[in-house]
């Protein structure tokens, strides 16, 4: 559900598009998101790969993440959880430190230094 509306996942996907093609990365990074999960599109992992990819090539942390996210559930890719932990490593380091990125770095056996827990 939106907040404060009704949720409509062909709006979102409009403005994530509006705001990649303005040059902001994040919204790459939810349209890559929308792919990967169904939302509002037909599901496709190759174009979440390709979301997220674009969206880390330009220093989105989140970009990672979700290339992190693929190679850790084996969508689209060979699962590699050795790819994975690097791709989760990056997004930390380049500011992704929300609970679920941490946590996913500790469930990859990746030591997560305690002034970020």
């Amino acid at each position: 559900m939106g907040l404060g509306m009704e949720q409509d996942y062909g709006k979102a996907l409009e403005y994530y598009q509006k705001a990649a093609d303005l040059g902001d990365v994040s919204g790459l990074f939810n349209i890559g998101f929308m792919y990967q999960n169904g939302q509002g599109v037909e599901q496709d992992y190759d174009k979440a790969m390709e979301c997220y990819q674009k969206a880390a090539d330009l220093g989105e942390a989140y970009g990672y993440a979700g290339i992190g996210e693929l190679y850790r559930c084996g969508y689209g890719v060979e699962k590699d959880l050795a790819k994975a932990a690097e791709y989760f490593k990056k997004a930390r380091d380049l500011g992704a430190d929300s609970p679920e990125i941490l946590q996913t770095l500790n469930e990859l056996g990746v030591d997560v230094p305690a002034e970020v827990r």
